[in-house]
């Protein structure tokens, strides 16, 4: 029900916050990042605010070029500007340092009750040295809701109950 769907809405139809080369000094509270202005072309949302585990984790970004990839949702968004922010956690990365000369392609081995499946090369990749889990977990639900209507209740008879992504390093 409506749990598939708020998932449905965040993982799938929403635009992803993604882009480079950002730098903040802002905050809400002392584990969050605010990135002022950072949708350009959104009909509600102006400022993106970034909930991370520790002040630690804000540390390493604060004040340094980052790249962002991650999904954001609004709903009981606490921070920033009200109903013109919305907020996200993690999704972070250092900027400098962190390309890859080639684009790297990351396996995904996909079992469905007891058979493998297989999954096309190019599903899921990135560009950088050090990636988030959030970006790469991005691209496989998209992959997932795109093949199989993973946020669908219907599909299977409903009876999707869980599932498990790894990813090894």
């Amino acid at each position: 029900g409506t749990a598939l769907g708020n998932l449905k809405q965040i993982y799938y139809y929403n635009e992803k916050a993604k882009t480079e080369n950002k730098e903040s000094h802002d905050q809400f509270l002392q584990h969050t990042i605010l990135f002022k202005g950072f949708f350009t072309n959104h009909s509600w949302y102006n400022d993106l605010l970034v909930d991370f585990d520790s002040k630690d984790i804000v540390d390493k970004y604060k004040g340094k070029k980052v790249d962002l990839y991650g999904a954001y949702y609004g709903y009981q968004c606490a921070g920033g500007t009200p109903n013109k922010t919305a907020c996200m956690y993690g999704g972070v990365t250092l900027h400098d340092n962190n390309r890859l000369t080639e684009e790297k392609k990351v396996p995904i081995n996909l079992w469905l009750d007891g058979k493998q499946n297989t999954v096309p090369l190019e599903t899921v990749k990135t560009n950088k040295k050090n990636v988030t889990v959030q970006e790469l977990d991005l691209q496989a639900r998209r992959y997932l809701q795109e093949k199989y209507n993973l946020y669908n209740s219907d599909v299977f008879d409903g009876k999707v109950q869980r599932g498990l992504i790894v990813f090894h390093t």
